[in-house]
């Protein structure tokens, strides 16, 4: 069944709105993938950015979450790099990072995921080397986490072995 772009740009802009000044207002930050990419479906790339950049910025002013904060970026970064976008998408998750280590209440496992986001933005540019240590610092917090989490600890040891492995480096592949 085809999506119908037009209905989710009028419902979640009917939702904006109507949000605003209630209860419902922290629930904003859920919404920049889902209404950029309608946007950039309907009309263009630059567009769905925009919509989607739009209501990042307002969670960022008005939502003093910083999970919700958090949330918002990674959809961003999630939408530009969906369109190939992936040096835009590395600027985004290095915003992301750079909120998450600047708070104490943001926990361990976003501060991982921050840096292998970066590690995969890295990687599919090519960039092995930035990979690879992306991946290893995301290893490096995962390790420090209680509890170990262990999914995502085997997804950036999974990424730092396949950015050796690109780097033709087999040995420090195998032991990720």
């Amino acid at each position: 069944m085809a999506e119908d772009h037009a209905a989710v740009i009028t419902e979640v802009e009917r939702q904006l709105k109507e949000a605003t000044g209630t209860s419902w207002q922290d629930s904003i930050y859920l919404y920049p993938y889902i209404l950029g990419r309608a946007v950039w479906k309907t009309q263009d790339a630059d567009a769905g950015i925009a919509a989607a950049s739009r209501i990042t910025e307002q969670v960022r002013r008005g939502d003093r979450n910083v999970l919700h904060q958090l949330d918002a970026l990674d959809d961003l970064a999630r939408l530009v790099y969906g369109m190939g976008r992936m040096k835009e998408s590395a600027a985004i998750d290095s915003a992301s990072m750079v909120l998450a280590d600047s708070r104490s209440d943001v926990p361990l496992i976003r501060r991982g995921k921050a840096r292998q986001r970066l590690g995969l933005d890295y990687s599919n540019m090519g960039d092995h080397e930035r990979g690879v240590e992306y991946y290893l610092a995301a290893k490096k917090v995962y390790e420090g986490s209680d509890p170990l989490p262990a999914i995502n600890l085997a997804e950036a040891c999974n990424g730092a072995g396949s950015s050796y492995w690109h780097l033709g480096r087999n040995q420090e592949a195998d032991a990720h």
